[in-house]
């Protein structure tokens, strides 16, 4: 008997008036995997995980999580899968108004899983974690550069302990060794953790850092699904493509 995918999407669709964004999109992820989205810009990855984390509704298809339906699922059931949920956020959207500790610890102290007092030694362990100086967790967000910003956002991510973690284009705007660094301790940061974990990005560096499987979104579903070292010999067009950097071929056919 085949085991149900532990994040499992069937024939998801998506518009937004007459946009046509996901076109029956299908999606499986095995637990403790570390899956990639790859795609252009507007191709519908941010969309997928909007739409696994309820911000948005699709129009038609299946979600599940654990075997919980998140469409149809008793919403206790639902809300307890999304509670294992985190997120690193495109540009790590930190609060400005809040110290590097408080940003780190915000759910937990949000959720009273740990107490303020103990807060700033909790972020200093998650801080030093991700290669980070104790120096840090009282400095605000705007004293941080790209890269310190994007190890905040990481600490933030893996504080709560999730079973699932979204990445939406961890090194977007950083150098390329800067970007090569967070990818390894992503990649470090979910084996240490065990999570399942998402990852959607343009970048295919990151791609191999961080993934065991990737999938080439293209117009509204997966074209081509496989594991990271099967991409260069995958034989469909469109990922050469998209990993060559060709500006022709069948991903631009249409442009």
């Amino acid at each position: 008997m085949t085991k149900t995918p532990f994040i499992h999407l069937k024939n998801l669709h998506k518009s937004f008036g007459s946009k046509v964004v996901l076109k029956g999109l299908n999606l499986d992820v095995k637990e403790g995997e570390s899956f990639v989205i790859l795609g252009g810009s507007g191709t519908g990855k941010s969309v997928t995980l909007k739409c696994i984390l309820g911000l948005l509704t699709p129009d038609k298809g299946t979600m599940t999580v654990d075997g919980v339906n998140l469409l149809t699922g008793e919403p206790s059931e639902i809300s307890q899968i999304r509670d294992q949920i985190s997120m690193l956020f495109q540009g790590s959207a930190l609060f400005d108004s809040l110290p590097v500790w408080e940003n780190v610890v915000f759910k937990l102290l949000a959720q009273d899983k740990i107490r303020r007092s103990e807060g700033r030694s909790f972020a200093k362990d998650l801080i030093l974690q991700v290669g980070m100086e104790e120096r840090v967790l009282d400095l605000s967000p705007n004293e941080l550069s790209g890269g310190m910003l994007r190890r905040v956002a990481l600490a933030r991510a893996i504080a709560t302990k999730p079973r699932i973690v979204f990445f939406d284009e961890p090194t977007a705007g950083l150098d390329p060794i800067t970007g090569s660094i967070i990818n390894g301790l992503i990649r470090k940061s979910v084996d240490h953790l065990g999570a399942t974990a998402i990852t959607i990005t343009h970048d295919i560096a990151s791609c191999r850092q961080i993934g065991d499987r990737v999938g080439l979104l293209h117009e509204g579903k997966l074209r081509w699904v496989g594991p990271i070292k099967d991409m260069d010999k995958s034989g469909d067009a469109a990922v050469e493509q998209f990993i060559k950097g060709r500006s022709k071929g069948p991903l631009t056919a249409t442009a």
